[in-house]
């Protein structure tokens, strides 16, 4: 068993948790240990048995656990003495004995690098009922299990415009900001743990809203919240200069993004994750020709060599000028996407529930999809979830079925339902005949196809009328026009 001692703190000594230790000469039993040492000798390893035991050295700093787990040799932290040791008999009978092998390569691993415990999702939110609206039983249900692929912890409210994405979202707010206000206003969040229900008010402990319509109706803050809540758009927070709910101006918006990275960087653990962040989005091109990276080489180059306040200041202010001169060269598409996940890093602790209101308005189809795998990573790390409001195909493509609501509206009815066809990884065109069906039908490049059967005899006619600028889906559509026609 590991415990942790500190003199200067009144809540320790602190049960860390169990571990089995294995050495290489030593098939049974328990290997000698020294009363007093720095670390494991060279032929020793160790494993934690639970994640309990990975979550309690997170708990204590990570520089402490980052120490621990070098001197303790842990085979979970080091993979390289992992592979060298897993088919020990100690190992096998021993040390991983009632340990799975997913265990110690996915959540204990992890773990040993900060990252939360991932617990499963089950959990459920019921809407309010519109004025006129006769439907009854209107009913989002959401699942997220740990370490599934496709990852389930992203889920998506996708419709037309109207139908009431973005209204849902901020109902959704509302109901885990003010849980004491009624249910028939805001809707509920409740869990579902067999088929006993149970209150869902804190069954996040923070909440994140994500928009940046200058029209979107999330509330910017919530001073007698229940939880921690945060805003991250394009409206004003405070009066200052400017009354709340105007516009941010680009100054601003430069200095927002400086201040959450500074935040980032000045925790360890934070600035791991919005590393990770950085690369996961640099898989676009566009955006990994901007360098994001540089931004960690200026935060070095601009510590002070004396630590006072003064040097810390005149080095801060000579740092956000840089920064803010970088970020103002990017386009508006980086902007927002730099800026959002920057705040999400600095704002997403374990268990945040995170809102988007259609994300994909800023952002060329590549980065979209290079953000809803970053922001998947975040949450993994945090073990939080996310639930996006929109009508992008792309973003659709990267969630699996079962974390995708189509919504549809009939007047003051709203219908749910979820897509007939397996959604992740499936062609834009098939997802947006599936989502839009008909309506895609009578609307854009369809409607001249249409006019074209009305005005010309055959589809030759119709093509050299184009001028033979026609997709092969739109030419496939018009001979299929024709052939009804001449039936």
């Amino acid at each position: 068993r590991l415990i942790y001692y500190s003199s200067s703190d009144q809540d320790f000594p602190k049960k860390i948790g169990e571990l089995k230790i294995g050495a290489f000469d030593f098939t049974q039993g328990r290997p000698p240990l020294d009363t007093e040492f720095e670390s494991f000798p060279d032929h020793y390893f160790s494993l934690g048995q639970e994640d309990t035991y990975y979550e309690n050295l997170n708990e204590i700093g990570d520089t402490y656990r980052a120490e621990a787990l070098i001197a303790l040799r842990d085979i979970a932290a080091n993979d390289s003495i992992y592979q060298e040791v897993k088919e020990l008999e100690i190992t096998k009978i021993s040390v991983t004995r009632g340990v799975k092998e997913s265990w110690i390569l996915n959540q204990f691993r992890r773990m040993t690098k900060g990252a939360a415990r991932l617990t499963e999702y089950d959990f459920l939110y019921n809407l309010p009922r519109a004025r006129g609206d006769q439907s009854s039983g209107r009913t989002l249900s959401f699942v997220v299990k740990p370490e599934s692929l496709p990852p389930s912890n992203i889920h998506v409210l996708i419709g037309r415009n109207g139908v009431g994405k973005s209204r849902t979202l901020n109902k959704m707010a509302k109901s885990l900001i003010y849980p004491s206000r009624s249910a028939a206003q805001h809707g509920n969040f409740v869990t579902r743990t067999g088929s006993r229900m149970q209150a869902g008010n804190y069954l996040f402990s923070n909440l994140v809203s994500v928009s940046f319509s200058a029209f979107d109706d999330f509330d910017l803050s919530a001073e007698d919240s229940e939880l921690t809540y945060k805003y991250i758009g394009l409206r004003r927070t405070s009066n200052r200069g400017a009354p709340v709910g105007t516009p941010k101006s680009p100054d601003m918006l430069a200095n927002d993004f400086h201040e959450n990275f500074c935040a980032c960087s000045a925790a360890s653990a934070k600035t791991r994750r919005l590393k990770l962040v950085i690369e996961r989005l640099s898989n676009d091109t566009l955006f990994a020709y901007t360098n994001p990276l540089c931004l960690f080489e200026m935060w070095e180059s601009h510590k002070p060599a004396v630590d006072t306040p003064e040097a810390w200041s005149i080095a801060n202010e000579g740092h956000r000028l840089e920064v803010c001169k970088w970020f103002k060269k990017l386009s508006s598409g980086h902007q927002i996407i730099l800026l959002t996940l920057t705040a999400l890093v600095e704002h997403t602790e374990e268990k945040t529930l995170v809102l988007l209101d259609e994300p994909e308005g800023h952002l060329h189809p590549p980065l979209i999809a290079a953000f809803i795998r970053a922001l998947s990573d975040l949450l993994t790390d945090r073990n939080g979830v996310a639930i996006v409001a929109t009508h992008s195909p792309v973003i659709l493509q990267e969630v699996p079925k079962s974390c995708v609501w189509r919504m549809d509206r009939y007047g003051a009815d709203v219908s749910l339902s979820r897509p007939t066809i397996e959604t992740f990884g499936e062609n834009t065109g098939i997802l947006t005949r599936e989502i839009f069906g008909i309506i895609v039908d009578q609307a854009g490049f369809h409607s001249l196809l249409e006019q074209a059967v009305d005005n010309f005899v055959s589809f030759d006619e119709a093509m050299e009328d184009f001028n033979g600028s026609l997709g092969f889906e739109a030419q496939a559509i018009l001979r299929n026009l024709f052939a009804t026609k001449n039936q």
